[in-house]
């Protein structure tokens, strides 16, 4: 963390790093060329990186940033592919948050957890371990890198999500920093003498203000999270349907009830083709050849009445759940229930290996940044009531299927999975798969070894461009079913698709907040 000088600031830019000395930032050239990227977009570059390494240096950095002429954009892991973090304007700064990692506290007494924003969910987990203890919502597959601030901006799911829901609903006070450098605190972390987030929830909720708010309103320094017991009885559970039908009632069931920790739905290509990238286990391509033939070998030995050659072209719909329970008595009962509800939705069980392989690995390098032999790799996805399940994959079918043509000639794949969200949502995302070049932004997240494996192509501004306009698309086909989204940043639709009164009011909270606009500007729709 050098500061470096490899460009020579001008004048204003040199007043302002006067005025923050002491605090790391830098001018490589390098660094700023892959801090112009996330996972899709590409942008204009910063002027200058800067590295607060604490609450204070946050606080001076917003201080100089109100009286100087620059706006701020604020970066965590550097994972998302919504354009969230990305420099829009000239005289943009950008605030890169993976240093304030510091483990604040733990209380083990009053169940919580306080960290310094920048902290990954790899680092949190690991400190919590010793203790016998576990976040509720216990972080992202990209957790080696994702940060825990990072990931309440955009808001998240995956790991705890079966049963706790999204990242956002399981946070129980934050520090903020202001966009004029003011510090607040809140929930009962707000208290003038006792300052202890024990309780989100006192009053108006301004918490939840500051959550999916992709930075736009204030800077995360500082969060409290709540803590549960480690779990002491762990068993991984997956099924395989044929029929779509039966594949969306067992699936939702099993959420009404509460009772997976994680619930992975894949549709039919997963287990036939290699059309989704797995970097959580190294032989995923052997696991799935291993379901594969147990699902076929499972419908001959049963009551079906097609030949051996048809069964061996059917491509089953497969959940894969984990089931995290304070004793094996607790998860006798839960597995059981499962089994009832896929059992009747006639559902064939298979083997549990490859939720197992995730959950004993769940923090590895994302591999699955890149698709089968070295390909590009995006999601779009959407979150719905249950309700629309079933209707929105029979709607992505219907998507793609006139759009074959123009897809081989792209060279483009698709493949969409599913996640439980608590007892009531569920997100589809649609994974889209191109032959284009590596950025170099990757090269920070992916071992050499790993990328030097990898099928190497040639810039392909043509299938870039189809993949864009796919994803606007989706977007469209998304909204239909009034789909929310997570990692909003700039590209899913949030002030536009509001109700005119509620726009009016976000405005208005951003105006109060941040007059100049300065902070992380175009996100949510701010202009």
């Amino acid at each position: 963390m050098k500061n470096d000088s490899i460009t020579k600031p001008n004048a204003d830019l040199a007043r302002f790093l006067d005025s923050i000395k002491g605090i790391p930032w830098t001018r490589d050239s390098e660094t700023i060329s892959k801090f112009s990227k996330d996972l899709f977009h590409s942008s204009k570059k910063s002027d200058v990186i800067i590295q607060p390494r604490d609450t204070t240096e946050i606080i001076r950095v917003l201080q100089a940033i109100s009286s100087s002429k620059f706006k701020i954009t604020v970066r965590g892991g550097g994972l998302s592919y919504s354009a969230g973090y990305l420099v829009e304007s000239p005289n943009t700064l950008l605030l890169d948050m993976r240093f304030c990692d510091e483990i604040i506290e733990i209380n083990a007494d009053d169940m919580y957890k306080i960290v310094g924003a920048g902290t990954t969910w790899k680092k949190l987990d690991e400190a919590l371990r010793s203790f016998g203890l576990r976040a509720a919502f216990w972080g992202t597959g990209s957790g080696l890198h994702a940060t825990v601030g990072g990931s309440l901006s955009q808001n998240a799911i995956n790991y705890g999500s079966g049963k706790y829901g999204t990242a956002a609903e399981n946070v129980t006070g934050l520090k903020i920093i202001l966009p004029n450098g003011k510090e607040i605190r809140t929930g009962s972390w707000a208290d003038k003498i006792h300052m202890r987030p024990f309780n989100r929830y006192y009053g108006p909720d301004l918490t939840g203000l500051f959550l999916g708010d992709n930075g736009a309103f204030g800077v995360k320094a500082e969060i409290a999270l709540p803590l549960i017991l480690r779990p002491k009885a762990t068993a991984f559970i997956a099924f395989a349907f044929e029929s779509l039908t039966d594949y969306v009632a067992a699936l939702t069931e099993v959420g009404r009830n509460g009772i997976v920790s994680e619930c992975f739905g894949f549709d039919q290509s997963f287990l036939a083709e290699r059309s989704v990238p797995g970097g959580f286990a190294e032989d995923l391509d052997s696991m799935r050849s291993r379901l594969l033939d147990e699902f076929r070998t499972g419908m001959r030995k049963s009551n079906d009445s097609r030949s051996a050659k048809e069964i061996d072209r059917l491509r089953p719909f497969t959940a894969h759940m984990s089931v995290d329970c304070r004793d094996t008595f607790d998860l006798q009962n839960a597995t059981a229930l499962i089994n009832q509800i896929c059992s009747r939705h006639r559902g064939m069980a298979i083997n549990g290996e490859i939720i197992k392989a995730i959950r004993e690995s769940p923090f590895p390098p994302p591999e699955m940044l890149l698709g089968v032999q070295g390909k590009r790799w995006v999601p779009m996805h959407g979150l719905i009531p249950f309700s629309s399940y079933k209707d929105l994959l029979i709607d992505i079918e219907r998507f793609f299927k006139p759009r074959e043509t123009q897809l081989q000639k792209d060279e483009i794949s698709w493949s969409h999975v599913s996640n439980l969200i608590g007892n009531s949502l569920i997100l589809v995302e649609v994974n889209l798969y191109w032959k284009d070049t590596i950025p170099d932004t990757f090269q920070d997240f992916l071992d050499e070894e790993f990328i030097m494996r990898q099928d190497r192509y040639p810039n392909n501004p043509g299938a870039h461009d189809g993949v864009k306009l796919l994803r606007k698309e989706l977007i469209n086909l998304f909204q239909k079913f009034g789909s929310t989204h997570l990692q909003i940043g700039k590209t899913y639709p949030y002030l536009a698709s509001r109700m005119g009164s509620v726009s009016e009011l976000i405005v208005k909270l951003k105006t109060e907040l941040d007059p100049e606009h300065r902070m992380n500007s175009g996100v949510l729709g701010f202009s």
